[in-house]
């Protein structure tokens, strides 16, 4: 007899009831083995989370906290830093104030089913406001 067989007939044979005491304690003992079942930088995480979920008081804290640390970030209440920052329409407004621009990188192209690039180049691109643009 295989060994998933036996085990069914094992189980089939077993004439148990489960009741509300036997759930609750194999959802405990289960819950204490997986605590003990964790490397221990895991296991104190568990118990630190643990812990503020349990209590109201922590939870609703730490909530608050979160809460404010997205409020400071998203409404800047302080204001700006004293060295200003770089807001993106600066800068696209001194890229338009710019009448000549280079812009140089490096192109790869590659083939279908082969692994090396068939090409390799350099590639320089002049853009100015009185001539258009010009690609090398």
């Amino acid at each position: 007899m295989k060994s998933s067989e036996q085990v069914e007939r094992i189980v089939g044979q077993a004439r148990l009831k489960a009741d509300q005491a036997t759930d609750t304690r194999i959802l405990r003992d289960a819950g204490a083995a997986f605590v003990e079942s964790a490397p221990p930088a895991r296991r104190s995480r568990l118990i630190l989370w643990r812990f503020i979920m349990e209590s109201k008081v922590t939870r609703y804290s730490a909530a608050a906290v979160v809460a404010l640390a997205a409020a400071l970030v998203l409404l800047s209440p302080f204001g700006t830093s004293r060295n200003g920052s770089v807001v993106l329409a600066d800068v696209a407004d001194k890229v338009n104030e710019m009448g000549n621009s280079v812009l140089t990188g490096h192109r790869t192209v590659w083939c279908q089913g082969q692994e090396e690039p068939c090409l390799k180049a350099d590639a320089a691109a002049y853009v100015s406001s009185e001539h258009g643009y010009m690609e090398e």
